[in-house]
């Protein structure tokens, strides 16, 4: 172990028996699990979702779809900027009645097998968004996630979903040098 991760391990273990509001057993998993850098940014947006929880929601003209799908290019400067290749697209409408910006929100997707009435495959999915306080917009968003394509594709007509929206990321606890599939609410 790096002289960096130990001194990391040893200050969060500090935080943790120093501050009570700091400590849970989340916050234990989230060093064990190698997580130790995020481990505060995160507990900010637990505590944010469980203040604000009730202050969103999703519904409306639910539709998901994982055929694959192309975002058409565009020119940039005069250059032009090919095509993307995306496996499936979101749809719902998102109300964000909280006093935050919200850019990113967290959905458990499920795919089911119509025909059995049986669970194939469960997902959490952190879905890039652009909300604004106070707003309910309609939300369309394309993501790759080749599980969902190939379930989609082997089931055909008995494809059948569903989701719950776990939570949501303000702007403000979204940091910029996460990766876009970072896990933030586990």
């Amino acid at each position: 172990m790096g002289k960096n991760n130990t001194v990391s391990i040893c200050l969060c273990f500090l935080l943790i028996t120093a501050y009570a509001p700091y400590s849970s057993a989340s916050m234990f998993d989230d060093i064990m699990s190698g997580d130790i850098e995020n481990v505060l940014d995160k507990r900010k947006i637990r505590k944010w979702n469980q203040e604000n929880r009730k202050k969103y929601k999703m519904g409306g003209d639910e539709r998901m779809g994982c055929g694959g799908y192309t975002i058409r290019g565009h020119h940039i400067s005069g250059i032009y900027v090919g095509d993307t290749q995306m496996d499936c697209r979101f749809q719902s409408e998102f109300t964000n009645n909280t006093t935050e910006y919200i850019t990113y929100i967290i959905v458990n997707i499920k795919i089911f097998n119509k025909a059995t009435k049986t669970l194939v495959l469960q997902e959490k999915e952190t879905l890039e968004v652009s909300v604004m306080p106070t707003v309910t917009q309609k939300l369309q968003v394309y993501f790759n996630n080749n599980l969902f394509k190939e379930a989609y594709k082997q089931l055909g007509e008995n494809y059948s979903w569903n989701y719950e929206l776990v939570g949501c990321v303000p702007k403000d606890l979204a940091y910029f040098t996460y990766p876009p599939d970072y896990n933030w609410l586990e």
